[in-house]
C-alpha cells in the first residue's frame, strides 16, 4: 500500500498565554497564527501569502486510504463532529470548493480548461481543514466542458470521493458536493461578470454528467448591484449537524422562500 507523506510539516509555535504573555509590537496583543495570516492577506491580497499547513499530493491521496482516514478523523476531532460521515462530507466539500473556484473561475474568465487531474494538484491542510490548493497551471488538450470535467471529476474528485465514501457518506451526497461547489463558484463569478454569461458558460459543464446536472439548478435574481446568479442545490452537506454549524444559504433543506430571502440579503450586503 502506498503511503502518503506530506511534503512539509512545519512547526507552528503556540500563541503565548497567561499573564506573562508578550504583547504584539503594535501594542494590541498577540494574534493566533491563523488570525495573523488572515490579517496579512487582507493587507496584501496580491502576495498570495501562506504560512504553515501540511501539503499533500492529491494523486497519492487517492491511493492511500489510511491518510484519508486520518484527515477525516482529524477534521472530526478539531470540529467536535461525532459522526465520521459528516466529517467526511464537510472535508470533501471544502476541498471541492477550492478546486471549483480555480477551475470554473478559469473556465469563465479565460475560456481555458485547466488540467485539474489529481496529478496536477496539491492540497494544503491547516487546522484539520483544506485551506488551499495548488494547480500546476497546465491545460487540457481541448478547451471543452467535457475535457474540463474529465480532468476535474473523472481523474480527481470522483476517485477521491470514493475514498471519503468509505467513512459512511453516500456517493450521491459527494456528487452533490461536487455540483454545489461548481454552482457556488459560478455564483461568485456573477459578481464580476454578467450573470447570464456565467450561467451560459457553466451549465454545459454540469450537463456533461447526469449526476452533476440533476443535483441543482441556477436562477438569476436582480440586486442593488445588478443581476446575480444563484444555485439551488438538491443535496445537503450536513454542516447544520456540526456544533457551530448552520444551514448553507443554498441548502436543500431550506424552502424556496427561505433560500430566496438569504440570496436577497447577500445581494443587499454587497
Amino acid at each position: 500500500m502506498n503511503q502518503t507523506h506530506p511534503t512539509s510539516t512545519p512547526t507552528v509555535p503556540a500563541a503565548p498565554t497567561g499573564p506573562a504573555a508578550p504583547t504584539a509590537h503594535d501594542g494590541t496583543g498577540v494574534l493566533a497564527p491563523a488570525e495573523a495570516l488572515t490579517a496579512l492577506r487582507t493587507l496584501s491580497p496580491g502576495f498570495g501569502l501562506d504560512i504553515g499547513g501540511v501539503w499533500y499530493e492529491s494523486s497519492t491521496l487517492i491511493d492511500d486510504p489510511e491518510t484519508v482516514a486520518s484527515l477525516v478523523s482529524g477534521h472530526a476531532a478539531y470540529r467536535s463532529i461525532e459522526a465520521p460521515r459528516v466529517a467526511a462530507s464537510l472535508f470533501f466539500q471544502r476541498y471541492c470548493h477550492r478546486m471549483s473556484t480555480a477551475v470554473i473561475g478559469s473556465w469563465v474568465l479565460t475560456g481555458r480548461a485547466l488540467d485539474a487531474s489529481a496529478a496536477q494538484v496539491r492540497l494544503c491542510v491547516r487546522d484539520a481543514s483544506p485551506v488551499s490548493v495548488h494547480l500546476s497551471g497546465t491545460y487540457r488538450d481541448e478547451d471543452s466542458p467535457e475535457e474540463l470535467v474529465r480532468g476535474l471529476v473523472d481523474e480527481h474528485l470522483l476517485p477521491l470521493a470514493q475514498r471519503f465514501g468509505a467513512h459512511g457518506v453516500g456517493l450521491p451526497n459527494l456528487w452533490g458536493n461536487m455540483a454545489a461547489s461548481m454552482g457556488m463558484a459560478a455564483r461568485q463569478l456573477s459578481r464580476i461578470r454578467d450573470a447570464n454569461l456565467v450561467r451560459a458558460a457553466v451549465e454545459p459543464v454540469l450537463a456533461t454528467r447526469p449526476q452533476l446536472n440533476r443535483l441543482g439548478s441556477f436562477r438569476i435574481l436582480e440586486g442593488p448591484q445588478g443581476p446575480r446568479l444563484f444555485y439551488d442545490r438538491r443535496t445537503c452537506c450536513h454542516w447544520h449537524l456540526v456544533p457551530d454549524g448552520a444551514y448553507c444559504g443554498y441548502c436543500s433543506l431550506l424552502s424556496d422562500d427561505e433560500r430566496t430571502a438569504r440570496y436577497v440579503a447577500s445581494m443587499q450586503a454587497e
